[in-house]
């Protein structure tokens, strides 16, 4: 079934901060690998508020290391408290995880793709493009930040797409044109 919840034990591996406000975990599976799930996947993390156990979904950043799990955070001072607790793990800490799952259906027989992301939202957007780089499609991804040193895995980013990256940074004015971009994409 698609959306059955199975839950498991993880190790956080490796913490390491991406930007200063967006941290990086590597999940390892006590199972010892992570199971085939589609680009765009997230899972179920359960993470402790107050002391009280909540649950709190992330998506997968693409990784091609098979035996981990990688999710970034961003820490909202502003939230219900998921992000201060998953800031608070260490590295050897023990996590439940649940398997990935998706709510993409991506149309994989175009010949264009068009990427927009947006801060954080660039987590299950770069495992998009990353697996449509595997299938020798070049996406063009537009991706909106508060500045470049806000960007997540920009300098991955770059290294994959090259200039198929347009980075619109708020502090340079650079603001996404919509309804350019839109008009600019190919009739397919």
């Amino acid at each position: 079934m698609r959306f059955a919840e199975h839950w498991s034990w993880c190790t956080v591996e490796t913490i390491r901060d991406v930007t200063p406000q967006i941290r990086e975990f590597r999940l390892r599976p006590d199972s010892g690998g992570v199971p085939p799930c589609p680009a765009g996947s997230h899972i179920g993390v359960h993470v402790l508020i107050d002391g009280q156990p909540a649950r709190r979904s992330y998506s997968l950043v693409e990784t091609n290391d098979p035996s981990t799990y990688r999710i970034a955070v961003r820490l909202a001072p502003d939230s219900r408290g998921g992000s201060r607790g998953m800031w608070s793990l260490r590295a050897g800490a023990r996590i439940e995880t649940s398997n990935p799952t998706s709510l993409l259906d991506i149309d994989w027989t175009r010949q264009n793709y068009c990427l927009i992301a947006g801060g954080i939202g660039i987590t299950p957007i770069m495992a998009i493009a990353a697996a449509l780089r595997r299938r020798n499609i070049d996406p063009t991804l537009h991706y909106a930040v508060k500045s470049r040193g806000d960007a997540a895995f920009l300098d991955e980013l770059s290294a994959m797409l090259g200039d198929r990256l347009i980075v619109h940074a708020s502090d340079e004015d650079a603001r996404i044109d919509l309804d350019a971009t839109f008009r600019a994409l190919p009739d397919d």
